[in-house]
This record gives structure tokens, C-alpha cells and sequence, in this order.
């Protein structure tokens, strides 16, 4: 079986971090690249780091060459509706277009319960 090269983004956050440290336990010679636009914790899992923003999608270009599969995990669910559809929307189409030219063989997207706006998954309930 071939070392399979796979790209996560959204690597610091709550998903991306957990799906980092299971690829180090269940398939330790996997090639990772680590995608985040913050710095990485100081256990790195193995992966090799690059810095990007979805937000920016020129710091896209290059991130999946010679990917096998991409896990896009990041998104942004905070209170900037004009940030939120930059990550989201045009970010994650961004991100999939490099995926895409990049001739990656899988991607598996990942979203966020977030998109329903405030329920029991953000803390809040409506008032009854």
C-alpha cells in the first residue's frame, strides 16, 4: 500500500485537531499537511505545517499539489456575517477549486452545525 498524502484544514481547530491526532495513532506514515491560519500547537502530530486563510484564497494556491485526499475542516461561526461568508462560502469554493486543479482524489468537506444559527449546539435555547 502506497504512503497516502492527505491535506486538513481547520488543522487547530476542535475537529481538525482530533482527526490530526487520530491520523498520527491509526496511520502514522500518512503524509500530512497540516493547513491553519493560526500557529500550531506544540505537539504537531507528525504533519508538516502551512500557514493559509480561507479567507484568502490566493494563500490557497499550492496546499493540495500531490494531495491523495483533502479533509476540510475549517470554518469560522463567530458574529462577523461578512467574515463568515468569506470562510465559508467563498473560502470552501476556493478550497475546493486548488483541490480540484490539484487533481486531489478525495475531498471530504465537513460543516458546521453552526448554519442553523443559536440552538443547544452554540449553548442557547430559545425561550419558552
Amino acid at each position: 500500500m502506497s504512503t497516502r498524502r492527505i491535506v486538513v484544514t481547520g488543522a487547530t481547530g476542535f475537529v481538525g485537531s482530533a482527526v490530526l491526532r487520530r491520523l498520527a495513532v491509526q496511520d502514522p506514515q500518512a503524509q500530512v499537511r497540516a493547513v491553519s491560519r493560526t500557529p500550531p500547537p506544540a505537539a504537531a502530530y507528525g504533519a508538516r505545517w502551512v500557514d493559509a486563510d480561507l479567507a484568502d484564497g490566493r494563500s490557497l494556491h499550492g496546499i493540495c499539489d500531490g494531495a491523495d485526499v483533502l479533509l476540510s475542516l475549517a470554518s469560522y461561526v463567530g458574529p462577523d456575517a461578512g467574515r463568515c461568508t468569506a470562510v465559508n462560502s467563498a473560502g470552501i469554493a476556493a478550497l475546493v477549486a486548488e483541490a480540484r486543479r490539484a487533481g486531489a482524489g478525495r475531498i471530504v468537506h465537513l460543516s458546521t452545525c453552526a448554519v442553523y444559527g443559536p440552538g443547544p449546539h452554540r449553548g442557547r435555547t430559545s425561550a419558552r
